[in-house]
């Protein structure tokens, strides 16, 4: 199962309700963490994990407590949570995990219209940062389904220390190129708060969705 933590600091939230009024838009963050459990967070409730930064998160924003996924693996619950369907919906081999050995060639479809594509549509600018196991190769990068910018891997299974797949492929990608680079998990997340507050070359440096990520 895969929780998942969304944060819309309070006055950004306010200014996207007004419509007219403002222009700005709502500050975005989408957190999918394979395996974490409801009360593994501070904010929900943990005793045992300190989980400063999500907690600060959770307090500044806005906190969902009933979730349900549509799939108890990676590839079925990350189809359904980008574009709001039922993972069934793009074939039965959503009904779990995307193979590295027999699967490589499929992925999400392009015709799946994704949350990333619409906020794009809304001027935001949009990072996939971390795992992304909707697709091994081209056409079904991320790059392709609404993100400008992929740093992470494809599959669901390689990490962030040796950047190779369980299969033994290389594992990290900088858009749609294979990259070897230092990108233990605090790097990684470096990156994305990089990547944030430089403005992307937008001209509205807070208007940004950075879903799918992991911290």
């Amino acid at each position: 199962m895969s929780n998942v933590l969304f944060s819309c600091r309070r006055w950004y939230y306010r200014a996207s309700l007004r419509g007219n009024r403002s222009k700005a838009h709502p500050f975005i963050i989408l957190i999918v963490a394979d395996d974490l459990g409801y009360g593994d967070l501070g904010c929900c409730g943990s005793k045992v994990h300190d989980t400063p930064n999500i907690d600060a998160l959770a307090a500044s924003g806005m906190r969902l407590t009933d979730f349900h996924s549509a799939g108890a693996m990676c590839s079925p619950t990350r189809a359904s949570l980008l574009t709001g369907l039922y993972p069934q919906r793009f074939g039965g081999m959503f009904d779990g995990a995307l193979s590295g050995t027999t699967q490589r060639q499929h992925g999400l479809p392009l015709e799946a219209e994704t949350i990333a594509e619409r906020l794009r549509e809304k001027g935001y600018a949009t990072g996939c940062f971390g795992k992304w196991h909707l697709g091994y190769r081209a056409p079904f990068l991320p790059t392709r389904q609404g993100f400008d910018v992929f740093r992470g891997l494809v599959s669901g299974d390689g990490d962030f220390h040796t950047q190779i797949d369980r299969s033994g492929n290389e594992d990290w990608w900088h858009n749609e190129t294979l990259v070897r680079e230092e990108a233990y998990t605090p790097f990684a997340c470096q990156m994305r708060f990089e990547w944030a507050v430089s403005g992307n070359g937008r001209s509205h440096p807070s208007s940004w969705a950075s879903p799918r990520g992991r911290f």
